[in-house]
């Protein structure tokens, strides 16, 4: 896995240094002590090989088989089966 350590910028949230990152909100919560952000503070973010952003119509299964992996390893991927409108999901780790 990869990591590195970011300063928060002005304006951003969980959502958006997840995308600025190529990472999750869930795996920067669970690096990271407080669940709020402010401007200069510092945080670990986990850097992922690949990761989507869900659109409306995306579920599980359908962006499973967009990317040809299995439901399941996407499931463990992302720790769990219920993905939100502009969530980023993990499509592949170093690990795969």
């Amino acid at each position: 896995m990869k990591y590195t350590v970011v300063r928060v910028e002005k304006g951003e949230n969980a959502s958006s240094i997840a995308k600025k990152y190529n990472t999750t909100e869930k795996s920067i919560f669970a690096l990271n002590s407080s669940p709020e952000f402010f401007e200069g503070e510092r945080l670990i973010i986990e850097i992922f090989d690949k990761t989507y952003t869900v659109r409306p119509t995306d579920t599980p299964k359908s962006v499973a088989e967009k990317f040809n992996i299995p439901l399941s390893r996407l499931v463990k991927l992302n720790g769990g089966d219920k993905f939100f409108l502009g969530q980023n999901v993990i499509i592949e780790d170093d690990e795969a």
